[in-house]
């Protein structure tokens, strides 16, 4: 499936006429990664994707988590909002370091994130389900591991999704801090604890087969069907592109997880073999 962002009402139909299966992401992307589009207009776009008697979920980007404040929650209409993500910029255990293969300890680190984002879901309604995100820019895999062990090990929280991503779009996409074998092992032990797995992080057409191999089950995308920048408007003929190449793609992976299921080892083993 495709997580397919949008800004506002008139980008909310496009996906609409283009897409048959999508999940709808509102957001601002003028105000980063994930930028909160403000509540007027979220709950304006979930009521209009709501009308057309389609069955599109509906995700919302709140910000980045150091900055929320309680009292945006109160204003949102949840009862149209099926998922809820928030960035952890800033948020990621202080030991973390992207220069070693090291873990930092997230058990002993909780008051930088995970207690935040325990106060943060706790300000939405339970059936609302709630994405960790992971910014491959950011934070490693072994700290990624160790946070995310630690959140669905946790009382005080229930993760749905995991969704690996970028914070600082001008330095490249999520491949170029995460090679997609980092992004598989992430996401084989999101799907052991039953976690939805999202692949985002300016992912392009030419992304979709290493992409696919992660096994992520959602691929995210804004930047590659948009005009410009990932701020600019959503294209109507990129989109329909990128859907098109996406359903392509997605056979060939189907083909490659019936060979894992099989027996039969999966094509892609090292860098040597990321698809092109």
């Amino acid at each position: 499936m495709l997580l397919l962002s949008v800004k506002n009402i008139s980008e909310a139909h496009t996906v609409v006429a283009q897409a048959e299966h999508a999940i709808i992401d509102i957001k601002d992307p003028g105000s980063g990664s994930l930028g909160f589009a403000g509540d007027d207009d979220v709950n304006e776009i979930a009521t209009v994707v709501g009308q057309t008697g389609k069955a599109f979920p509906i995700s919302v980007a709140m910000g980045e988590l150091r900055l929320f404040e309680s009292s945006t929650s109160q204003r949102l209409d949840w009862d149209r909002i099926d998922y809820v993500k928030f960035g952890l910029s800033q948020c990621y255990p202080a030991q973390n370091n992207l220069q070693t293969d090291h873990p930092a300890e997230p058990q002993t680190d909780t008051d930088r994130w995970l207690r935040p984002l325990v106060n943060a879901f706790a300000q939405i309604p339970r059936r609302v389900k709630k994405v960790m995100v992971f910014y491959v820019d950011q934070v490693n895999l072994p700290t990624s591991l160790a946070m995310l062990r630690t959140a669905v090990s946790s009382p005080n929280i229930k993760i749905s999704a995991v969704l690996v991503d970028t914070f600082d779009k001008s330095h490249g996409n999520a491949f170029a801090h995460w090679d997609p074998l980092a992004c598989q092992s992430l996401f084989r032990l999101a799907s052991v604890h039953g976690l939805t797995t999202v692949m985002a992080g300016s992912i392009d057409v030419q992304d979709l087969a290493a992409s696919k191999f992660t096994g992520a089950e959602v691929i995210g995308v804004r930047g590659a069907v948009c005009v410009g920048r990932r701020d600019g408007n959503l294209s109507s003929d990129r989109l329909k592109r990128f859907i098109n190449a996406y359903h392509r793609q997605f056979k060939i992976a189907k083909t490659w997880q019936s060979n894992e299921q099989c027996g039969v080892e999966a094509p892609l083993k090292s860098k040597a073999d990321w698809p092109s």
